[in-house]
Parts: structure tokens; C-alpha cells; sequence
């Protein structure tokens, strides 16, 4: 019978060392959720590993930091409403961009 070696034991991957290393790795996602209060840029990346993990708990655990970090970047939008497509058009190609193409949509507000 084959046995994975297990970094934490030394030994075989048995079913306390994968609990054990599912625990730490919620533990920090839970901790890097908290981390994206203060620096969501840093934390992100690592949420999103987190977020892929193969343990149910590990992800579930990421997802509130994630949200977090969506609602801190969602704060520091900003709109600008414009009055015409003219404008609008005006405001790039005084930027220096080329448009080719311009639609215009209503979308609702809150």
C-alpha cells in the first residue's frame, strides 16, 4: 500500500495531519479576511487562492474578506454623470483616445 508522505509528520498523510493543515489554512483565510480592512490590495490575491481551495471550510472562509474587499473598492468609485454623448466623446479624445464606436445606456441608480 502506498503512503504520501506527510510534511507535517514525516510519516503518511493521515486524516489528523489533513485536518490539522485544513484548520491552519482556514485560520488564515479567516485572518487574511481581516487583513483586507487595512490592506485589501495584499490580501486579495491570497483570498482568491483561498477561495479555490479544495476544502469547503478553507473557501467558505474567504469569501467574507473577499466581500470586504469588493465593498472598499466599490466605496472609492466614483461617478460621473454626463449630460450627452458628445461629452463623453470629448472627454476621451482630449485624453488622446481614438473612439470608433460610442453607445450610450441608461443603467438605473439606487
Amino acid at each position: 500500500m502506498f503512503r504520501r508522505e506527510c510534511s507535517r509528520c514525516s510519516v503518511h498523510a493521515s486524516r489528523e495531519c489533513r485536518s490539522s493543515s485544513e484548520s491552519v489554512r482556514t485560520a488564515a483565510a479567516a485572518a487574511l479576511g481581516r487583513l483586507a480592512d487595512k490592506a485589501p490590495g495584499a490580501a486579495v490575491p491570497a483570498l482568491e487562492r483561498a477561495l479555490h481551495d479544495r476544502s469547503y471550510d478553507v473557501a467558505s472562509s474567504a469569501v467574507p474578506g473577499l466581500a470586504r474587499a469588493a465593498e472598499i473598492y466599490a466605496g472609492r468609485q466614483a461617478i460621473y454623470p454626463l449630460r450627452s454623448a458628445t461629452e463623453l466623446r470629448t472627454l476621451f479624445e482630449q485624453a488622446g483616445f481614438g473612439i470608433e464606436q460610442l453607445s450610450i445606456a441608461t443603467i438605473a441608480t439606487m
